[in-house]
C-alpha cells in the first residue's frame, strides 16, 4: 500500500466501486507496480479501461512484460476533482496477463491504450478490476 493511499484512508472518504470504476475510465494515465528480482518497480503507463479490465500495451522489451503477467500488480490512478482541493487516488490490485491485441478486443478494447510507431515490438498487458480501492481527500 503507498503511503499516498495510507494518508487517504486515514484522513479521506473512501470511494465505492462506481465512483471508482468512473475515475478510472476518464483518466488515461497511471502507475503499474510490479515486482522483479531487484525488487518493486514503478511504470507510468497510459491505459484504457473496459468492462472487465484494465490494459496497457508496452514495448515488447520492456522488463514488465517478463515480470508483470502471472503475478499480482498494483495499478494506480491520482487525480483531482472539481475543486484542486480534493484529491482522489484509485488502487487496482489483481494477476497481470499477457493478452494479444486479438484478446484485447474481446475484453471490449476499442482504442489503443497508447500509439507505438511502426516497426516496435510491443506487448499488450491485462489486469482484471475485481479488486478495486479508491480515496478521495479533502
Amino acid at each position: 500500500m503507498t503511503e499516498t493511499l495510507r494518508q487517504a484512508q486515514q484522513h479521506g472518504q473512501r470511494l465505492d466501486e462506481e465512483s471508482c470504476r468512473a475515475l478510472l475510465k476518464a483518466r488515461c494515465e497511471g502507475r503499474l507496480v510490479y515486482l522483479t528480482g531487484r525488487g518493486e518497480r514503478m511504470l507510468p503507463v497510459h491505459y484504457v479501461t473496459t468492462p472487465t479490465h484494465i490494459i496497457i500495451r508496452t514495448a515488447a522489451y520492456n522488463e514488465v512484460t517478463q515480470y508483470a503477467p502471472g503475478n499480482e500488480v498494483l495499478f494506480e490512478v491520482d487525480g483531482t476533482g472539481v475543486s484542486e482541493e480534493a484529491h482522489w487516488t484509485v488502487q487496482v490490485r489483481g494477476t497481470a496477463a499477457r493478452l494479444t491485441v486479438a484478446e484485447a478486443r474481446l475484453l471490449g478494447m476499442t482504442q489503443e491504450p497508447e500509439i507505438w510507431p511502426a516497426g516496435i515490438s510491443t506487448s499488450y498487458i491485462g489486469l482484471p478490476l475485481r479488486v478495486i480501492h479508491g480515496f478521495r481527500r479533502d
